[in-house]
């Protein structure tokens, strides 16, 4: 919501710059963590400031404005349990569904803080105003690599090798029984 903070894990990759262009367009006081050459990316897509992952105490420098009314956890584990430390009383980190998920939650639940699994439910109100951001320009899909569904191993190597910038698209092939 407008005037809230928040804090997105992974800035950069697929869902976390989409995340980044949404939290802005709605008036959101967004800090991004992210490697040191995203930075500027991560800028021109609305983030206000950024915050290097790699940095030991990477949570201290992100609050040092004050700690966040949201954090998006799209990395889980030690990062997800490390950001519990920059959330507010009475603020909510949205964790990705991974194995770390449910340790996460209960590290939160002994700090007070509230942590809840991030699952996709279809809403056509909020499907509407996703796709009126991104007709009007104001969000836009960055896409690093393409590969085919042959090729989708590769894609998945990728993913897991961290470093994404934006999303990865699969796409059939002749070779893949359809038309390229």
């Amino acid at each position: 919501q407008s005037g809230q903070r928040v804090l997105i894990l992974a800035g950069a990759g697929g869902v976390g710059h989409l995340a980044v262009q949404f939290a802005a367009a709605y008036g959101a006081h967004v800090v991004a963590t992210a490697s040191g050459d995203n930075h500027s990316f991560l800028h021109s897509l609305g983030a206000s400031r950024m915050v290097d992952y790699h940095q030991a105490g990477w949570c201290t420098e992100a609050i040092t404005d004050g700690p966040f009314d949201l954090v998006l956890d799209l990395v889980g584990g030690e990062s997800g349990k490390a950001a519990l430390a920059c959330v507010k009383p009475g603020g909510r980190l949205v964790t990705v569904p991974t194995i770390t998920a449910p340790q996460i939650k209960d590290a939160g639940a002994e700090l007070g803080v509230e942590v809840v699994g991030m699952l996709v439910h279809p809403d056509r109100n909020q499907l509407t105003q996703m796709l009126t951001l991104l007709r009007q320009g104001e969000v836009k899909i960055t896409v690093s690599g393409e590969y085919t569904l042959s090729e989708g191993a590769l894609a998945h190597q990728a993913i897991e090798q961290g470093h994404v910038r934006g999303k990865l698209l699969l796409r059939m092939s002749a070779a893949d029984g359809q038309p390229g």
